[in-house]
């Protein structure tokens, strides 16, 4: 099997949900790759589209139907073209298994990557998500022992600091406050990002939190000669 990495592979990636997280995706892939031509950086085909149906909302209501078919659709305009595909938003991975065969098997599940990283956790980690993951149980979080949810107020208040700061670009600063506090109250050393807006978070705070975050490893990982 070949490495998951720019030379090999061209990677596909649906975005803009939201838009910020895979633009920075997109950025810190180039700021980790180490090359000094330009003509030898990673390649990449990048869909951008917000107007893709609340991925929280169609779950919550049960009728994923509408979101796969959108998926589908942009999938379709860079499948033929690239060597895998990441969707960069982990609600919309619970619609994975309604894509097309082709575009499945170029999918980078992040869902199995993330549960890759819990079962190596060696030490109490806070998984902060939006209520759609936590509701729909996108994840086997029980199984994991050093896996730390957040209990029914707090997770609310989270989904608020996601779509209503990280999603909009405003108020980082108190979003780590808020987290900082988190992980005092909850008596963990680090979080693991179950929500793919904490990429941004992760790149803000610039290691002042310690953030283990699936779309960070995916990029350096891509980005490793």
């Amino acid at each position: 099997m070949q490495p998951f990495n720019y030379k090999n592979n061209i990677l596909g990636l649906i975005g803009g949900m939201g838009p910020l997280t895979s633009a920075q995706f997109i950025k810190t892939i180039y700021q980790l790759a180490k090359e000094d031509e330009e003509a030898s950086m990673p390649k990449l085909h990048l869909v951008s589209e917000p107007n893709v149906p609340d991925r929280t909302k169609s779950l919550m209501q049960g009728d994923t139907s509408l979101l796969a078919s959108r998926i589908n659709e942009l999938l379709k305009s860079i499948e033929p073209n690239v060597d895998k595909i990441l969707i960069c938003c982990f609600t919309a991975h619970a619609v994975r298994y309604q894509l097309y065969p082709q575009a499945q098997n170029k999918l980078i599940d992040l869902v199995d990557y993330s549960v890759n990283l819990m079962k190596q956790l060696e030490t109490p980690t806070l998984f902060i998500a939006s209520q759609g993951v936590y509701r729909t149980k996108l994840f086997p979080l029980e199984k994991y022992p050093f896996v730390c949810l957040l209990d029914d107020t707090d997770r609310d208040e989270v989904h608020h600091q996601i779509y209503n700061r990280l999603k909009m670009g405003v108020g980082y600063d108190q979003v780590h406050d808020y987290f900082e506090v988190l992980l005092n109250k909850y008596n963990c050393t680090q979080i693991f990002g179950g929500c793919t807006e904490i990429h941004l978070l992760k790149m803000w705070t610039e290691n002042r939190l310690n953030i283990l975050d699936p779309l960070y490893e995916i990029a350096k990982e891509f980005t490793s000669a």
